[in-house]
């Protein structure tokens, strides 16, 4: 799909069956045996919720899909913050074993088109690895891999569809706020730190040393998930 010139509206299905149409359209362009959907952004900023309502949608129009998130791939917590890095960029450098995550989900369903992933990983709610991922999608399917960072320069040309979220500060901290208490028994004082001090200057880092907008197939304004808006090229160029 084209950005637009323009910003446009869409209501959440609506949006998703574009989204779809596109994908199966680049896919039967390409005619390869693996197609990989990036659904790149912020914490909290819908890659989750758009990722799991896409995947049903294909679904729906008969090709075999399932999803990878990068948080499965967690470092341990000494890794994550007890790095030789400043504490603004250790999300982006450390937080993930991107080196699982490429080698073993990524780049054999881009370079094959089949994955057979089956590792205990680390759940990071514990630091501890007790967390059973599995994953397994034959040719001709779809997987649509969602998580922090994806169009890193490294290994963006493994992707062969990307979708960019993108979320205000304001919200995305609203969010976080709401879940992260909620959901990890953080304080309010807890989560805005760690956004502040690790999670906002890491994202900001990101788009100014991968220019994740210069690339991607779409850029997304997901403040509001109901009625999500299709950002053009000159809006897209103002996230960076």
């Amino acid at each position: 799909m084209n950005a637009k010139s323009s910003a446009q509206s869409e209501n959440h299905p609506d949006l998703v069956s574009i989204l779809a149409e596109s994908i199966l359209a680049k896919r039967t362009a390409r005619g390869t045996a693996g197609f990989v959907v990036g659904i790149d952004g912020k914490g909290c900023s819908g890659k989750s919720q758009l990722s799991h309502s896409l995947i049903s949608k294909l679904q729906q129009l008969g090709t075999e899909c399932i999803g990878a998130c990068i948080d499965d791939f967690c470092t341990p917590l000494a890794t994550r913050y007890g790095s030789d890095f400043p504490e603004g960029l250790q999300v982006y450098h450390c937080n993930f074993d991107e080196q699982t995550w490429i080698e073993g989900v990524i780049r054999p369903y881009h370079a094959i088109g089949r994955v057979s992933f089956d590792q205990i990983l680390l759940d990071p709610r514990f630091d501890s690895y007790t967390n059973r991922v599995q994953l397994e999608l034959a040719p001709g399917g779809i997987l649509v891999a969602e998580g922090l960072h994806l169009r890193k320069r490294a290994y963006r040309d493994l992707f062969d569809y990307s979708i960019l979220l993108h979320v205000s500060d304001e919200i995305q901290l609203g969010r976080a706020l709401i879940r992260d208490s909620r959901e990890r028994g953080k304080t309010e004082e807890e989560v805005r730190s760690m956004y502040s001090r690790r999670y906002a200057p890491s994202f900001q880092h990101y788009l100014r040393e991968d220019r994740p907008c210069d690339s991607v197939d779409v850029v997304i304004d997901y403040g509001n998930p109901e009625s999500p808006v299709i950002l053009g090229a000159a809006e897209a160029a103002e996230i960076a």
